[in-house]
This record gives structure tokens, sequence and C-alpha cells, in this order.
């Protein structure tokens, strides 16, 4: 009788303590490929969100306290167009930095488009000017996925787990209590 209920109160105890080490801080409506982290040369860390459907083609940058940052409108930026289905508005947004294609402390970022019906690779900066642009050629990487190599970050506020929910498009952005060491990060082939 004392086993069981050392046992039932040992096992409830490891939950309750093991589901307070990571906690729901918050709630995006997008998908992990459209929410991932940055660190800029100046302002430093942020999340990015990317929205891309007709009418709401925006990046988003917030701060660590998920508070809005920056947002810029992608709406003008060219799209393709397939022949049936008609606008394509899918796009990746790559090197999204304060130093990289000018001389300002503003954001610029790499924007690209591309599909079977047409390509375009843009450089913008953060007030929608073209800083420069090239029809139909595009790196040959353009997916976000590969700078996104795992879910976990380490930030100034603590350690983040950005997990996906494809069914309800959403992702959730998660405190975990540890730090993931540079062990890991070499494991997951983050500085390769």
């Amino acid at each position: 009788m004392k086993t069981t209920f050392f046992t039932l109160f040992f096992v409830f105890g490891i939950t309750l303590i093991s589901k307070g080490q990571v906690t729901l801080e918050a709630t995006y409506d997008s998908a992990s490929t459209n929410l991932y982290m940055i660190n800029l040369e100046i302002s430093g860390q942020k999340y990015v969100k990317v929205t891309k459907t007709e009418n709401n083609r925006f990046i988003y940058l917030f701060n660590l306290d998920y508070s809005p940052w920056k947002t810029f409108n992608c709406n003008s930026f060219p799209y393709t167009i397939h022949p049936v289905a008609g606008p394509i508005y899918n796009f990746s947004v790559l090197y999204i930095t304060e130093s990289l294609f000018d001389n300002d402390n503003g954001i610029e970022f790499l924007f690209v488009n591309s599909n079977s019906f047409g390509e375009y690779t843009g450089i913008y900066n953060e007030n929608g000017t073209i800083i420069f642009s090239q029809d139909s050629a595009y790196p040959a990487v353009t997916l976000n996925i590969p700078i996104v190599n795992v879910p976990i970050y380490n930030t100034p506020n603590g350690t983040k787990l950005i997990l996906s929910f494809p069914y309800t498009g959403e992702a959730k952005v998660y405190g975990l209590q540890g730090i993931l060491s540079t062990s890991e990060l070499i494991n997951n082939s983050l500085f390769n």
C-alpha cells in the first residue's frame, strides 16, 4: 500500500514538475516555415512572421517580448500568374538584414518568387524601395527551411521552442527552462 501510494505520488509529482518546465508564451497564425527567428546586426534577435495570401503579403518582425516591431507590406511586389489558377502569391524572404545590402541601419531583405510559371528576385528596403531586381532569375535555394535548421533558439529572454500546427495553420512559441548547449548546436549543424 505504501509502495503504491509512493509510486502514485512520485509519478504525479514528476508530471506536475515536467509541465511547469515548458510554457506556452505566444501563438501566431502561421506555420513554422513562416515563423522563425533572426539575429539582426544592430537590433538583435527578432521573431519573423510572413503571410502569403492575396492582399495579405506581409513580413512582420516582433521583439522577443512578442510586441510588434516592424511590418513590411509586400502586396505591391511582383507575383507570378498561373495560366489556369491565376495569381500565385507564394514567395520566400531570405537574408533579413541591417547591413548586407546597403549602408544605412534600416532593414533590407531578399524577396524571391519562383515557380514553374516565372521567377523574380528583388532586394527591398523596409519602406518597399527596390535596391536591386532581376526578372527570370532566382537563387537556387529559396526555401526558409534550410535557414531554420531546428526549432529551438537561445535568446536573451530564455530558450524558445517553435512548434507548427499544420491542421490549424498556427505556430506556437514555448519557453523552455534550459539552454541549448553548444554541443547540441554543433550536432544540429547550426555552425556548418
